[in-house]
């Protein structure tokens, strides 16, 4: 890190001797340094060179220990991963503080994990079931998924017509009854092409106050039961 601090011997190679370098664990030694697959003087294993016994070589240290932590920088299962102090639960991509990589659901949106760029990361909030939310994929909401939406008044899992659900997540005439388009569908008692309440119809296509009992008539504008159509007038031009 730059500073000096015992039991450190050295930062920089001119804090050692003439002849000695300064290792990676902060040691002068004569020779290389840590990672260079030479047994320098302090040092207790190599990447190449095994601990004496039963020891477990940190790689980044080449010091020996019996056992190994994650943040160490040495991977060791059931590890995937460790980068020592540059872990991080909050860098895109990077090995996570548990030692596990980068995974959809770790609550960051990562460039790419499984080869698929994630677009969105809420963690545990991800849902295939919740609208207008994170997919379990790490994908965004979108038309085809099962859930209906902001702005989808359907959503039968696909981006086919035909079936009663557009393309793009609209009702398709003459499947579903769809309040607001101006023709009386099944189980709706009116509907005077829009959702809005206070004009006789409500906004769920039912009659509202007077306008309950027998309805209205054939002209005033508004598909009630027994008219096929209503175009607010009684002329047949």
């Amino acid at each position: 890190d730059g500073v000096f601090t015992p039991p450190e011997q050295c930062e920089f190679d001119n804090h050692c001797r003439s002849g000695q370098n300064c290792n990676d664990s902060c040691q002068c030694v004569v020779g290389g340094s840590c990672g260079d697959g030479v047994l320098d003087p302090g040092e207790q294993c190599e990447e190449s060179i095994a601990c004496a016994g039963a020891g477990i070589c940190n790689e980044n240290a080449c010091s020996c220990s019996t056992s190994l932590s994650c943040g160490d920088g040495t991977v060791q299962p059931p590890e995937e991963c460790d980068n020592g102090p540059n872990n991080s639960d909050m860098t895109p991509g990077a090995c996570r503080t548990n030692c596990q990589a980068a995974q959809c659901g770790d609550a960051v949106i990562d460039f790419s994990t499984g080869g698929q760029h994630e677009e969105c990361d809420l963690g545990s909030g991800n849902s295939d079931s919740a609208a207008n939310t994170c997919r379990k994929n790490c994908l965004l909401p979108r038309c085809g998924d099962k859930v209906v939406d902001r702005n989808e008044e359907c959503d039968d899992g696909n981006t086919f017509d035909g079936d009663g659900c557009t393309a793009n997540c609209s009702l398709q005439d003459g499947f579903t009854a769809r309040c607001g388009n101006g023709r009386l569908e099944l189980g709706e008692e009116c509907d005077d092409n829009n959702r809005n309440s206070g004009d006789r119809c409500s906004s769920n296509c039912t009659l509202e106050g007077d306008s309950r009992g027998p309805g209205g008539s054939c002209g005033d504008d508004m598909v009630t039961v027994g008219e096929e159509c209503d175009d607010g007038n009684t002329l047949l031009l």
